[in-house]
């Protein structure tokens, strides 16, 4: 009777199967024996308890059912970075990275203004997420977004 099984491909397999599960358990041990170091879940003193049973009724002014914070998030990102956010990966993280660069500055130059004009009409002000260098190079955005009366954070 004729074997059909290649003992070589057979030992290849299996070694590679071996090293795998012991990887995997050197991985699994050293993260078991780290979490066993760790001690008990202590809770943070850094606040009292608030829980939602325990506190008085609250009422939005005008007595509002609901409330929502419009919380535009405006940035300037450099030209040359792959970093940030991004509406297409970018697995090679190569620069220039012109799909999001384009999809950021889009944001800035037209779709922020469109969602100005909605929230005008609205009569809802924002408050802007912005990072430091988006005043500087943007000063007519800024002196646009002060006009309307938006706050800003960041």
């Amino acid at each position: 009777m004729e074997n059909d099984h290649d003992r070589r491909d057979f030992l290849k397999q299996t070694l590679v199967l071996a090293g795998t599960a012991g990887l995997l358990t050197f991985a699994l041990g050293r993260s078991v024996a780290q979490a066993q170091t760790l001690g008990p879940m202590r809770r943070s003193n850094r606040y009292e308890d608030s829980f939602i049973f325990e506190r008085k009724p609250y009422a939005w002014p005008n007595n509002k059912s609901l409330a929502v914070w419009i919380a535009p998030n405006v940035e300037v990102w450099h030209y040359d970075s792959p970093a940030g956010t991004g509406v297409s990966p970018n697995p090679t993280n190569r620069v220039p990275d012109v799909i999001n660069y384009a999809w950021r500055e889009y944001g800035m130059r037209v779709g922020l203004w469109r969602l100005a004009d909605v929230l005008d009409g609205a009569g809802v002000k924002a408050t802007v997420a912005l990072n430091s260098q988006f005043c500087d190079a943007f000063p007519k955005a800024m002196a646009e977004m002060t006009k309307r009366g938006w706050e800003f954070m960041g």
